[in-house]
């Protein structure tokens, strides 16, 4: 399949009612459950036919940019490769999760030229489409602009890695766990530690590994 756009065609949209199909690219990992919980909620009132989760970055390099109207409204999306000078200087931009309506989803894809097989159909083109047809396009921004940052190369993986051992150390930290020195203590998103512990530099901590309370804990 080409692309999270083309995957949709496979789903089995059911034809009764309307329901809401939420798209989550794989390749965006630090994505919140608290964004998404927020994203569902907002489709539960919002008259747009999609809504699409984005974030003013500093650095918007290979993602899409958002394109608003005088007004502010969504009127499309453009890749970084179609964009214009002008446009690759637009700060709010996404990596392509999205909540729709299946049923208006569902006559948007019909809507395409399926016949060009070896081409990807992107979010861009899905909102290009809705739009032609009148329906509205809406955006919800993102607490922490780094949720829809998406990996494309190993730079960006390590970096999401350490965006991710800086949280759960802070979240360790807030619990009441003396980590000396967070920069060199890796913690896994599944470990647990008790308050009053101290972890020395170069630990690491892996798996389902539990720590008690008022431990100390030191490289090696």
């Amino acid at each position: 399949l080409l692309g999270p756009v083309h995957a949709l065609t496979a789903l089995d949209l059911p034809e009764d009612g309307d329901h809401t199909v939420v798209v989550l690219p794989a390749d965006v990992p630090l994505l919140r459950r608290e964004t998404l919980a927020t994203l569902l909620a907002h489709r539960t009132t919002s008259s747009a036919a999609l809504t699409m989760v984005t974030a003013v970055s500093e650095r918007p390099y290979g993602l899409m940019r958002v394109i608003r109207g005088d007004s502010g409204e969504v009127m499309g999306l453009v890749s970084e490769r179609d964009a214009s000078r002008q446009q690759r200087a637009i700060k709010e931009c996404t990596s392509g999760v999205f909540a729709c309506s299946a049923r208006v989803l569902r006559t948007a894809l019909t809507s395409f030229p399926w016949e060009q097989g070896d081409r990807e159909r992107t979010l861009g083109e899905l909102v290009a489409a809705l739009r032609r047809v009148g329906h509205e396009v809406d955006a919800l921004s993102a607490t922490v602009p780094h949720e829809i940052k998406g990996i494309n190369s190993q730079t960006e993986l390590a970096e999401a890695s350490a965006i991710m051992r800086q949280a759960k150390c802070e979240e360790l930290m807030s619990a009441g766990v003396t980590i000396i020195d967070p920069a060199t203590t890796y913690v896994g998103p599944d470990v647990e530690v008790g308050h009053d512990t101290v972890l020395h530099p170069n630990v690491y901590l892996e798996g389902r590994t539990t720590i008690g309370t008022a431990c100390e804990i030191h490289a090696g």
